[in-house]
């Protein structure tokens, strides 16, 4: 099974639609979480450019999937 996640921004300023987008194109992602590093993928692959004078308050969602699955079978 693969496991993903949906991180959120919260609110920020217009600056960071290109570190959005550098992080939807990035191939080496990782999330520090229960003392642990652990590598994901980007798996939204669109990104709606954001301005304060149309959205007035910018929050990204963004979803990842976990780069393994949740249980590893061997042979």
């Amino acid at each position: 099974t693969q496991k993903s996640l949906v991180l959120n921004t919260g609110f920020v300023n217009e600056q960071f639609n290109e570190v959005i987008q550098e992080l939807l194109l990035t191939e080496h992602a990782w999330i520090h979480e229960k003392g642990e590093v652990t590598p994901i993928v980007p798996k939204t692959s669109s990104l709606e450019y954001k301005t304060s004078l149309n959205d007035k308050l910018i929050n990204f969602t963004v979803e990842f999937d976990y780069a393994f699955n949740e249980v590893n079978t061997i042979r």
